[in-house]
């Protein structure tokens, strides 16, 4: 039997977790949200600490448990993942809540071909912040892609120093032309971007990666496991749209770090649980 545990408390408009977290999301980067949720006389349920760009703002009272939990909040900023923990202060054990704010995840789709249509429109749907890169300026608009965020018009091998990327961010390389595709493999291998998809057959992409090594290019093992070619899950997928949905469902399963297989065959829980990972501390 499954048991969830609420926290309630009022809505405050000066709290500064409303400001803090615009400011954060609207420099793209995420907002760790520590609030107490089984405190002490001295620390009290309700406390609140935010950890972001401009740092920390707000404390325990305790210099040990701050530190704690700022440790915490690096840890969580970086899997994107919320949960529950316990942390030992000078009053007590404390039990907190250390929540991740982080801005959607960015998709960069290189080429504007007529599959990409379904890729941005779905993409957007999900709440994704979709890049159509292309060098035709033509094909780069509201009117073909009504979903994308924004549209950047380059020459492929500046692709990475025009489209803007970070560890969160999902490169798929669609232009059906295997120079370009080549280019635009190189130019994004140096980035942070977490997943480099290459739409087209397992050979085309080896061939690709072998000319790259060829011409000097050192792409170690574990850059080379975010390279997938061909691109999507394998659910048979035939029709642009279909492809679309194996290959968003991919970018899903590297972004939330599973492995895009049946449920039914799970022997974990279906969603990431939320407690400590570790027993409760001694007070």
């Amino acid at each position: 039997m499954s048991e969830m545990t609420f926290f309630i408390e009022p809505i405050r408009p000066d709290d500064i977790l409303w400001s803090a977290a615009k400011d954060a999301l609207g420099r793209d980067q995420a907002l760790v949200v520590a609030t107490v949720v089984e405190g002490t006389a001295a620390i009290p349920a309700g406390r609140r600490i935010l950890i972001g760009p401009g740092g920390r703002r707000g404390t325990l009272g305790d210099s040990a448990a701050d530190a704690e939990l700022e440790r915490l909040a690096r840890e969580a900023s970086i899997e994107l993942h919320s949960r529950t923990h316990s942390v030992n202060s000078s009053a007590g054990v404390l039990r907190l809540f250390v929540e991740v704010l982080h801005p959607p995840e960015r998709l960069v789709v290189c080429g504007a071909g007529h599959d990409a249509i379904p890729i941005v429109r779905f993409a957007s749907q999900l709440g994704w912040r979709v890049l159509v890169v292309d060098r035709r300026d033509a094909f780069l608009n509201h009117e073909r892609f009504p979903g994308a965020t924004g549209f950047v018009r380059t020459e492929f091998p500046e692709a990475a120093a025009a489209a803007p990327t970070d560890a969160h961010t999902y490169v798929l390389i669609m232009t059906h032309n295997y120079i370009h595709d080549r280019d635009l493999l190189r130019a994004f291998l140096p980035t942070p971007a977490a997943y480099l998809g290459m739409l087209g057959p397992r050979a085309r992409t080896e061939k690709i990666l072998r000319e790259l090594e060829a011409d000097g290019v050192r792409i170690d093992a574990r850059r080379r496991a975010q390279i997938f070619g061909p691109v999507g899950l394998d659910i048979g997928s035939e029709t642009p749209d279909e492809i679309a949905i194996a290959a968003l469902g991919e970018i899903l399963a590297v972004a939330r770090g599973r492995e895009g297989g049946f449920l039914r065959t799970r022997g974990a829980p279906i969603h990431t649980p939320t407690q400590e990972p570790t027993p409760a501390l001694e007070a």
